[in-house]
C-alpha cells in the first residue's frame, strides 16, 4: 500500500530530547526505589519527623518496580472494557466516521487498521489510543461530540488523525510504557513528555484533516458552544499570547495550552482552517 502522506516531519522537534530525559528520569527513579527497598527504612529512623512515612515510602516503592506488570495486565483489560461497554465502529456501525478513519488509514499505508471504539464513562480524555500485545485500539469520547454527526465531523475528524499519529509514532507500544512507566505515573515531571507528543499528534490531525480546526477548538469550548464559536477571533487571542509566565504556568497541566498548539502548528506551516477546502496561511508569529 503506497504511503500519501510524508510523515518525517511530523514528529515535534522536541520530542525525542524531551524523551530521552524523561528516559533518563525513570532510570534514576528505579535506582532510587530499589536503594531504599534494599536499605529498608533504618536511615529513616535518624529523622523523626519522616519515619512515621516509612512503611508508606517503602509501599510506594515497591509499587515503582511493579508498575510496568500492572500496566501490561492493564493494557488488556483496557481492551476488554471498551470491548464490553463500548460500541465498535465498522462499515455497518457509524459508516460515517468509520469511512473516513479507513480513509485517513490509507493515506498512512496502514494495512490493518487498529480497532475503533466510541465510549462515553470509560475515558476521560476526548481520545485515547492504546494496544496490547497483538492489537492495536483508538477510543473516541462521546463527550466532545456533538449530537449531530455533521457538525461533529472536524471533531471527530481531528481525533482520529490524533490518535493515528500516536499509534504512528509509536507511543502506544508496550516498550514505550515500560520505558516511561515512572514517570508517567508522576504529574508535573511527565508533563514534558506530555506536551512535547502533544504537539507531535497536533501535525497528523493538520496534515490529515487540515479542515478540523474545530476539532481543537471544541477542548476549550465543550462541544454545546462550539457552533456559537468566532474560530478567527479565537485564532487572534491564541496568537497573541505571550511571555513565560504562560509557558511556565501551562507546565502543571497535562496537555499543552490551545494558544500555544497553535503557535506550533503556525511554526510548522500547518495552520489548519475552519471548513471545506485548503487551510488559510498562518499569520505571523512574533
Amino acid at each position: 500500500m503506497r504511503h500519501t502522506v510524508d510523515e518525517s516531519q511530523l514528529r515535534h522537534g522536541s520530542e525525542r530530547p524531551v524523551f530521552i530525559a524523561t528516559l533518563l528520569l525513570n532510570i534514576a527513579l528505579v535506582i532510587a526505589a530499589i536503594a531504599l527497598l534494599r536499605s529498608g527504612n533504618m536511615w529513616l529512623h535518624r529523622f523523626p519527623r519522616i519515619d512515621r512515612f516509612a512503611k508508606g515510602l517503602e509501599a510506594a516503592a515497591t509499587a515503582l518496580i511493579l508498575a510496568p506488570f500492572a500496566l501490561t495486565l492493564m493494557r488488556n483489560q483496557r481492551r476488554a472494557a471498551f470491548q464490553a461497554n463500548g460500541v465498535q465502529l465498522a462499515s455497518t456501525q457509524f459508516r460515517a466516521i468509520y469511512d473516513e478513519y479507513t480513509a485517513m488509514c490509507t493515506r498512512l499505508g496502514m494495512r490493518n487498521p487498529p480497532e475503533l471504539y466510541i465510549a462515553e464513562e470509560q475515558i476521560k480524555a476526548p481520545s485515547t489510543a492504546d494496544s496490547t500485545w497483538s492489537t492495536e485500539f483508538i477510543v473516541l469520547s462521546s463527550r466532545l461530540l456533538p449530537e449531530s454527526l455533521e457538525h461533529a465531523r472536524p471533531v471527530y475528524r481531528f481525533l482520529l488523525a490524533r490518535e493515528l499519529g500516536r499509534v504512528r509514532l509509536g507511543h502506544t507500544h508496550w516498550l514505550n510504557e515500560l520505558l516511561t512507566a515512572y514517570v508517567i505515573r508522576i504529574p508535573v515531571l511527565r508533563n514534558p513528555m506530555l506536551h512535547a507528543r502533544s504537539y507531535s499528534h497536533d501535525r497528523y490531525a493538520a496534515v490529515l484533516a487540515p479542515d478540523s480546526l474545530r476539532g481543537l477548538v471544541v477542548q476549550s469550548t465543550g462541544p454545546h458552544m462550539l457552533a456559537h464559536v468566532d474560530v478567527d477571533g479565537l485564532l487572534h487571542q491564541a496568537r497573541a499570547v505571550r511571555g513565560w509566565k504562560s509557558r511556565v504556568l501551562q507546565l502543571t497541566e497535562d496537555a499543552p495550552y490551545l494558544a500555544f498548539r497553535v503557535q506550533a502548528l503556525d511554526r510548522a506551516g500547518l495552520a489548519m482552517s475552519d471548513g471545506p477546502g485548503p487551510a488559510r496561511p498562518p499569520a505571523p508569529v512574533t
